[in-house]
């Protein structure tokens, strides 16, 4: 497995091998004290640019550099990806300075609330990216520690597996899986959950008949079980009272369906023997089958699962400032730290990050290594994990109202600001919906949320949107793509901005929710009741797209504010479009899911368990196993028969025999033969083999990554993804699930054990099976793209620097075939946007505030709706007076200044009648003829914009 070509912005942490002497230049990106330097020498440059007022050809042509010269720090220089950090933050406080500044409507209108809640969603969007960056710039890529060579010195560690209603079957994969671990001093126990008491009594039944089928798992496998007499707390009173019970040094954590790999210990417990003052360790969650976005939308093995940016780059920032999270499994902590706090936080519903903030309240310390340990079940379906990030919405929320991190004694700067920006991020439903409506409300009802000519916006907006998509990309790198958190997001932002604003609330309110897992679909279906939200929105969005071509015909004075408001509606329909096609459900007929795994098949003739031994006749290649069959490569394409006897034998030396049917073969070259195997009669015993041949080898999850982010093959795929799913759907093709892998640090690689030739972690002093000492690994080599379709998109991305770099430069210098179209456009700008000496200004300043007073009236007219502002016929008349359009010495302009002033004389009439209670019917035709003589002055204006520019 190779090294990625471009590393993280400061990676902390050490290869296995020795690594080459860094150069200076390295020595000082690592240097915190160096790293400050520079953040103070760019602050103030930057801030000058950010805050400080400059013409509008010189606040073009910086923000021209400023976008060539970040494009060219993350293409040439990734370790230095800081630095294009700074860059895109001053371009977003420019921004959101000039939008402050100079583009509000501070009025009690219908205008003036779009425009605020949509400069608030653009704040809280800058506050969630700061954290983001702060979050991500810096990150630890940490070794596990080494455990002592005595085995007294061992903590001992107690594995919890809560459950409530998860199957057996995912039940006992886990089970099979803490058992398996290599560690000397373990004890296994199931913590079965006392579900509430049902007033059916077969439904009772049945949860007393789960009850004694836990228990009898329990004494299968050899573990402990653990019942409470009742379910307070849930997950959290769960764990607390079996922590009552037990008596380990350490606690280990694992979900009903998440199964650890053998080694799960030997990498996580050194840590608390290299350091008494750590608290947890926590382990990324790998899933071993697609969730809801990969399953869905067709596109396993190609689109990060939604998850891996926070397990696979945020919780390596987070681990660089000691914050990393408790995750709910796959984690041990120190029952020590534990007590301290009073057990597992009972008092929100995410009580694994509740947990670690206490933890480290309390001067306690984490660790995290991103090395998948352990692997459990996705949500199979688009409506379980809206469930489940409704629970998480819920709890985050809650952390900020009951135990707010910003207000937390005994928390660090750094872990305030990762904690806040965690919590803060389920915030997003609410501006995901702005974002989602406002060119909609602007093309359907008119309504302005800018107060500025779109090239102005266009001028201030493309840096900060540009640099922030580039770091993005950069710092995501190959943990998510651009353009698919908008998806993410939109596919749930109806949901969490319910829950969200309920606990801001009431922040009491709601209870824990178990997240179904291991079920089935037998054919595609929709689902209506989750998607409906954004049908909802797609047919607001629909229509709009109609009315967009309409609206830039009968108002051609804006052709540019509509057709950018035009397309950014239509950018929101592809993503709802994309989201919508997640609830389309793919079938999900298999009841075990497929795990791909290396090892040696040997196949016999004779298709009785209790028959003579008869020898091996064919051998071949493991490809994937479950518990109820295998795919197999065999070294000859002459057929076997229906039944088989079969030999498993994985690496690590761990052998099955069961009887099995073929039901596939397929020649596969000259002399090979694939062949689909389904198991007949597999006894308890044999489950357990097969359990820990799928999920226990070292290198389980350790297999594959995801190609580099490119936002302009993200763009595409997001583009295409409901295309996909309906080509698929309609053909009727359900094609198997890809194989899983992850995004993998350089040094997740694997070696054989000296002695018994087990694969092991590379990173281990010694092998979790036998015991023996680890030989050192060899450095590993960079991977090399080879894909042309990737060698063209990277090419693309880096030579897109250089035109902006010499557009800026061309700007700088003053060349006049550039600069003059330039100037042309700005001089256009300033005055679309204030009043100039230019009766062309001035009459265009009239015609905007005469629709915005027709607006007002028009929104006053609506049931429900508020009255008339008590200033609005004083605005009207000194727009009369202000603009001068009663006068009649204007041969130039008679026309258009007669037809303002005569809608301005209709529209003062309409009030009239408004404040006398006149009747709707005779108001609506006075507002008739106002928007009639309002369009007219707009053609009037076009054509003599379009004379004085020629």
């Amino acid at each position: 497995m190779g090294v990625p070509s471009n590393h993280h912005a400061a990676e902390i942490g050490s290869r296995p091998a020795a690594p080459p002497r860094p150069s200076l230049g390295e020595r000082l990106v690592e240097s915190r004290v160096a790293m400050l330097l520079a953040l103070l020498l760019a602050v103030v440059p930057l801030g000058a640019y950010a805050l400080v007022y400059l013409p509008l050809e010189a606040h073009l042509g910086l923000s021209v550099g400023l976008m060539g010269a970040g494009l060219l720090v993350l293409r040439r220089f990734p370790r230095l990806r800081i630095a294009a950090m700074l860059l895109s933050v001053a371009a977003s406080v420019r921004y959101l300075y000039w939008r402050g500044s100079e583009t509000l409507f501070l009025e009690l209108t219908p205008d003036g609330a779009l425009s605020l809640a949509l400069f608030g969603a653009e704040l809280y969007g800058f506050l969630i990216l700061l954290g983001g960056y702060f979050q991500t710039a810096i990150v630890r890529n940490r070794v596990p520690a080494p455990l002592p060579a005595d085995p007294q010195r061992l903590p001992s560690v107690d594995i919890y597996i809560p459950t409530y209603n998860e199957p057996i079957d995912v039940l006992r994969r886990t089970a099979v899986g803490a058992q398996a671990i290599s560690y000397p001093k373990k004890t296994v126990y199931i913590l079965d959950d006392t579900p509430r008491e049902h007033r059916d009594r077969k439904r009772q039944a049945a949860l007393d008949a789960r009850r004694e089928a836990v228990a009898e798992l329990a004494r299968e496998i050899g573990c402990t079980a653990l019942r409470r007499p009742d379910n307070r707390g849930a997950k959290a009173g769960n764990i607390n009272h079996a922590l009552t019970k037990t008596s380990g040094d350490l606690i280990a954590i694992f979900d009903a369906d998440h199964v650890p790999v053998r080694t799960f210990l030997q990498a996580t417990v050194g840590f608390f023997v290299e350091s008494k003052k750590v608290a947890l360790v926590q382990t990324p969650h790998h899933f071993y089958n697609p969730d809801p976005f990969e399953r869905n939308l067709f596109s396993e093995g190609r689109l990060p699962p939604e998850q891996h940016l926070f397990y696979h780059r945020i919780q390596k920032g987070n681990d660089f400032w000691n914050s990393a999270f408790f995750c709910g499994s796959c984690a041990v902590i120190r029952r020590e730290a534990l007590e301290e706090v009073g057990g597992i936080a009972q008092e929100t519903v995410t009580e694994d990050a509740h947990t670690a903030l206490k933890l480290h309240a309390r001067g306690w310390e984490s660790r995290y290594i991103d090395i998948p340990q352990a692997a459990g079940l996705a949500t199979e379906r688009f409506g379980f994990h809206v469930q489940q990030r409704i629970r998480w919405a819920r709890g985050m929320v809650q952390i900020l109202r009951r135990d707010n991190p910003l207000f937390k004694r005994g928390l660090k700067l750094a872990q305030r600001l990762n904690y806040l920006n965690a919590a803060s991020h389920f915030l997003f439903g609410v501006p995901r919906l702005i974002y989602l409506t406002a060119p909609a409300a602007y093309l359907l009802l008119s309504l302005h949320p800018l107060n500025a000519d779109v090239r102005e916006v266009l001028i201030y907006a493309l840096p900060h949107l540009f640099l922030a998509a580039a770091c993005g990309a950069s710092v995501n790198q190959n943990t998510r793509f651009s353009f698919w958190p908008e998806v993410f997001e939109t596919s749930i932002a109806w949901y969490t901005a319910r829950v969200t604003t309920v606990a801001l609330f009431l922040p009491k309110f709601g209870s824990f929710n178990v997240t179904p897992k291991g079920e089935s679909l037998e054919r595609a279906e929709f689902d209506w009741r989750n998607a409906m939200p954004m049908l909802l929105l797609y047919g607001l969005a629909l229509v709009a797209l109609f009315v967009w071509p309409v609206r830039i015909a009968s108002t051609p004075s804006q052709w540019g504010t509509i057709a950018v408001a035009g397309i950014w509606n239509l950018y929101n329909l592809i993503i709802l479009s994309a989201g919508i096609a997640v609830a389309l459900e793919r079938p999900q007929r298999r009841r075990f899911t497929r795990i791909r795994c290396s090892g040696w098949v040997a196949i016999s003739s004779g298709g009785e368990a209790e028959g003579p031994v008869v020898p091996v006749e064919r051998i071949g290649e493991l490809i994937d196993l479950s518990e109820g069959g295998a795919h197999v490569l065999l070294d000859s394409s002459e057929p076997i028969p229906d039944t088989i006897r079969l030999t498993l034998t994985t690496p690590s030396g761990v052998s099955t025999e069961l009887i099995a049917r073929a039901v596939a073969q397929v020649e596969d070259g000259e002399d090979r033969l694939r062949v689909g195997l389904e198991f007949v009669e597999v006894s308890p015993e044999q489950r357990m083999l097969l359990i820990e041949q799928m999920f226990s080898e070292p290198d389980s999850w350790l297999r594959e990554r995801f190609a580099e982010d490119n936002p302009l093959r993200s763009a595409l795929d997001v583009l295409a993804a409901p295309l996909i799913v309906l080509f698929n759907h309609l053909l009727g093709r359900n094609p198997h699930h890809q194989h899983r892998g992850a995004p993998l640090t350089p040094f997740h690689s694997t070696v054989r054990c000296p002695e018994c030739y087990s694969p092991q972690l590379a990173v281990l002093s010694t092998c979790g099976k036998c015991g023996a000492v680890m030989p050192e690994p060899e450095p590993e080599e960079a991977a090399e793209v080879t894909s042309f379709t990737e060698r063209v998109l990277r090419s693309v991305r880096g030579l897109v620097a250089a035109p902006l770099l010499a557009l800026a430069a061309v700007i700088a210098v003053g060349w006049k075939p550039i600069v003059d179209p330039l100037n042309a456009q700005l001089d256009a700008v300033r005055e679309a946007g204030s009043v100039t000496p230019s009766r062309v200004g001035e009459l265009l300043g009239a015609h905007r505030e005469l629709s915005r007073l027709k607006r007002q009236l028009d929104w006053a007219l609506l049931p429900l709706a508020p009255s008339l502002p008590l200033d609005w016929s004083k605005r009207l008349w000194s727009s009369r007076y202000g603009y001068e359009l009663n006068r009649g010495d204007d041969p130039d302009w008679a026309q258009v200044v007669g037809t303002l002033d005569r809608a301005c004389l209709e529209l003062e009439q309409a009030g009239r009648d408004y404040r006398a209670g006149a009747e709707e019917r005779v108001i609506e035709d006075r507002l008739g003829r106002v928007d009639e003589y309002l369009d007219a002055a707009a053609k009037g204006l076009a054509l003599a914009m379009q004379e004085e520019r020629s």
